[in-house]
């Protein structure tokens, strides 16, 4: 089977990044918008102790037009990633943000000039009380903040040390050359990201390992070039911590959501405990698959004989509506809406990011990317997401965008929370 193109795909099930910007003329008014915010919040160094507020009111209107802005552009480039055009307008939104970065650089380091008392009074000043999250986090991490000449040269050093993460994507989502392996019709078919988890559950052990060891060689044929991009992206993220005087990169990671090192290791200490389950289960499934080794590629198979569940995409939205009912009729709307209104970008195409996340701006509604495929798999990879979107849509709509945002520990919770209905629901019905 030909991996389909983008413009292969009907419009219904493809999202609309015009709830965003309507036209280039938008996208191009919104450039307009940073580059002047940008210029205002660079004139105000050396005048922060004058006027916080307005310093921090334009970094924040800054932030918040520069996020529409990247967003889209990463989007667009997203669902097609060997589009020229769309890799330019990334380029265009990436050298915009290090910009913007570098235009606000000072703001932290001039705000911790000002007295103790006067960041706490600016924390808890009930006419302004949209930052006060800001100025909490501002004083808590006192000690990581730079000089503002150091600021300014990581600020613009933002595009560089994303390098690793960029050549990785391009590899992954385009230049990968994936083989054509068995298929559950006996003939052979391309392997891509999407068809790689169809056919790891396949009742035929020979498509599943030869899926397998096609995706594996596939990478494996770019071992120095991942490795080294593996490396790069390591030795970031301990630059950052050594650079902003954390005792480890976990602890700069961590320190961002206030989650204490003691958390982290107490969720692996659990993990731990349940090895001795994992390894029953992992005897059970080779068991129940009657095979000598068990190999990776047997970890996704259905267990049962006679277990087969195809999902379309338009019954998976049915079934993630059912099993999502208790949540109540005013959440079932706003699936709807998600639904009907191109909210989500649907099937795999060429050039598309792999896998599935749910993203957006501030100033429009979430929106959702999936690589469906027809399976429980595929249905519970949409109630994940639909979990996040709705967590953000929620959060937008209740707090001004200087306090919309949440941490990724709070982030994993809906989501888990909607597959667990959804779920209970298919229990139920079989």
């Amino acid at each position: 089977m030909t991996q389909k193109t983008r413009d292969q795909i009907p419009a219904k099930w493809k999202w609309n990044l015009k709830d965003i910007f309507a036209s280039k003329k938008a996208l191009d008014a919104c450039e307009k918008d940073i580059l002047a915010l940008a210029d205002t919040l660079a004139s105000l160094q050396g005048k922060v102790e004058k006027d916080p507020i307005k310093a921090v009111e334009t970094s924040f209107k800054l932030s918040r037009a520069m996020g529409s802005y990247l967003t889209f552009s990463r989007m667009q480039q997203d669902q097609d990633g060997a589009n020229t055009a769309y890799k330019a307008q990334m380029a265009k939104a990436g050298a915009l943000m290090v910009k913007a970065r570098a235009a606000g650089a000072y703001l932290e380091p001039e705000l911790l000039q000002l007295s103790e008392e006067k960041l706490q009074a600016l924390k808890v000043d009930p006419k302004h009380s949209q930052y006060s999250n800001f100025f909490h986090d501002l004083i808590r991490t006192r000690p990581h903040i730079l000089p503002t000449e150091q600021e300014e040269l990581l600020a613009k050093s933002g595009e560089v040390f994303a390098t690793a993460s960029r050549v990785f994507n391009v590899l992954n989502n385009v230049d990968l050359p994936l083989p054509e392996t068995l298929d559950e019709s006996g003939k052979t078919s391309k392997l891509t990201h999407a068809s790689y988890g169809e056919k790891l559950r396949s009742k035929n052990r020979e498509v599943r390992k030869e899926a397998f060891e096609g995706m594996m060689n596939a990478f494996g044929n770019f071992k120095g070039t991942l490795s080294s991009l593996y490396i790069s992206s390591v030795k970031n993220d301990v630059l950052h911590a050594q650079l902003r005087h954390y005792g480890s990169a976990r602890k700069s990671s961590l320190s961002n959501h206030e989650i204490p090192l003691s958390v982290y290791d107490s969720l692996l200490k659990e993990a731990h405990k349940a090895f001795p389950v994992l390894d029953r289960y992992l005897r059970l499934r080779k068991k129940a698959l009657k095979v000598d080794q068990l190999h990776l590629y047997d970890l996704y198979v259905p267990i049962t004989a006679d277990f087969k569940m195809d999902i379309p995409y338009p019954e998976a939205c049915k079934l993630v509506k059912k099993g999502l009912a208790p949540l109540g009729e005013d959440y079932g709307k706003l699936l709807d809406k998600a639904y009907k209104d191109n909210w989500i970008d649907v099937y795999e195409t060429k050039g598309k990011r792999s896998g599935a996340y749910s993203w957006g701006t501030y100033d429009s509604h979430p929106y959702v990317l999936l690589n469906h495929t027809d399976s429980i798999d595929g249905a519970m990879t949409l109630a994940h997401e639909l979990g996040h979107a709705m967590h953000s849509y929620h959060s937008n709509k209740a707090q001004p965008y200087e306090k919309a945002g949440y941490s990724l520990f709070a982030a994993e919770v809906a989501s888990p929370c909607n597959e667990i209905l959804v779920s209970r629901a298919l229990q139920k019905e079989h």
